[in-house]
């Protein structure tokens, strides 16, 4: 969304929304793999990568996203990627509320595949 030149040191964050999918690790798997290759090819250190199985994406109420956003508050990573937006959310206004806060704290959000 917002990249920003200096962009170095990142968290990934992965979600899955059923406890099959979780145990399975393939959605999860996949997830990380994407990050990783990502942040290899544009030079960023991936930190770590957060998260979420069998939560689904209704809402922003979820443990390892709501720790990626707290790394992100305080300071020691500056962005934040996800393989696909709605890994990160389904719903437009939680969505335009992390916007919103992405650019208010000057952080940046990558989201790899927007379909």
């Amino acid at each position: 969304m917002n990249e920003k030149s200096d962009l170095t040191a990142v968290v990934g964050y992965v979600r899955v929304s059923t406890g099959e999918q979780a145990s399975s690790g393939y959605g999860l798997a996949s997830q990380r793999d994407a990050i990783e290759a990502e942040c290899a090819r544009r030079g960023w250190e991936l930190s770590q990568t957060l998260s979420d199985n069998g939560e689904s994406g209704r809402d922003l109420n979820r443990p390892a996203l709501r720790q990626a956003l707290d790394l992100l508050a305080s300071g020691p990573v500056t962005g934040l990627v996800v393989s696909k937006l709605d890994r990160l959310s389904r719903s437009v206004v939680d969505f335009a509320t992390l916007l919103s806060w992405f650019t208010e704290g000057e952080k940046t959000l990558v989201a790899l595949d927007w379909s």
